[in-house]
């Protein structure tokens, strides 16, 4: 296969690298139909016939370009709360104009009522490596986040904690309730 990797302009970045083999070719500041335009008949060669998969940024104009291009869309994320009405308005004709699609965590069915076709989980960093093999009786894994339970997953752990003490827990993860965590 050959892999060409488009992503977003970054400021600070070259327009084109090599990482690892791959070519990484970043697409427009804007996207702007002309700067699109010029832009898709310089690499037009490279996304004729392709596989697209895209990750939350959703470039319009090329999808309405390459129509007969098969196009995957991995759907990550949370904006914060309470939800845009234009990001869920966005996502919803976006699961439609693709030919399949991703959810990263349940939540984007469900809170922005856009039906994917897989399922899968991500959000958290690499944990320390654990030297010894070790059995939990309680996994936390996910966004440490006042939306994602986390805090009364840790209350009543603690609660279970103080009548039996031999009981343990695993949390992995990041965000905002860490240093609450570490705390409490």
């Amino acid at each position: 296969y050959n892999i060409t990797v488009f992503v977003r302009y970054s400021k600070g970045f070259p327009k084109k690298q090599n990482f690892y083999g791959t070519e990484v070719i970043r697409m427009p500041k804007s996207n702007n139909r002309i700067a699109m335009r010029a832009w898709y008949e310089k690499y037009k060669k490279i996304l004729s016939g392709s596989v697209i998969h895209s990750h939350d940024y959703y470039p319009n104009y090329l999808r309405k370009t390459l129509k007969n291009n098969r196009w995957v869309h991995t759907f990550h994320g949370y904006e914060g709360y309470p939800l845009d009405p234009l990001a869920i308005k966005s996502r919803q004709e976006v699961a439609r104009n693709v030919d399949y699609s991703f959810c990263v965590g349940e939540f984007v069915e469900k809170w922005y009522g856009t039906k994917c076709n897989e399922i899968i989980w991500g959000a958290a960093e690499k944990p320390k490596a654990i030297k010894k093999q070790t059995m939990y009786d309680f996994i936390f894994f996910g966004r440490f986040e006042k939306d994602t339970g986390f805090e009364e997953y840790i209350k009543a752990f603690k609660l279970i904690k103080d009548k039996m003490p031999s009981v343990s827990i695993l949390v992995v993860g990041w965000g905002t309730k860490l240093s609450w965590a570490e705390k409490y």
